[in-house]
């Protein structure tokens, strides 16, 4: 499956149900929360197009995080994405910035400039899907 049958059958999953209030994502990062989900999305497109450990924003590692505690949207998720979601919560330093640097370098092609609202700071985790 290309890039963009991954991101687009992403779209059709209603992700949006894991923040029940936008006003948390709002203080915490001041971001929306159609912008973080959508962002999201793209974030698992990356880790099945790329077939490599990606790190996330903390932005998009807060909704991620919501996902892994909704059993049914993270087996939507898992079916489009042709595997199981591999979270690694244990990274850091300079291999955590060199993973997220290079997160960013297969973003541009694939979606453009990262958005540096969503991008300003890593996750300390990394996300694979083994398949």
């Amino acid at each position: 499956m290309n890039t963009h049958n991954i991101y687009n059958n992403l779209k059709k999953v209603d992700l949006n149900i894991l923040i029940a209030d936008d006003n948390e994502l709002k203080l915490r990062f001041n971001i929306s929360k159609e912008k973080t989900i959508d962002e999201l999305r793209k974030f698992l497109t990356l880790t099945a197009v790329e077939k490599m450990a990606m790190v996330p924003s903390e932005e998009v590692d807060f909704v991620f995080h919501k996902l892994l505690e909704h059993p049914v949207l993270r087996g939507e998720v898992e079916q489009i994405l042709g595997g199981v979601l591999r979270h690694d919560p244990t990274l850091s330093g300079r291999k955590m910035r060199t993973m997220f640097s290079k997160t960013l370098s297969c973003y541009a092609p694939l979606f453009g400039t990262p958005p540096r609202e969503n991008f300003n700071k890593a996750a300390t985790c990394s996300v694979d899907v083994i398949r």
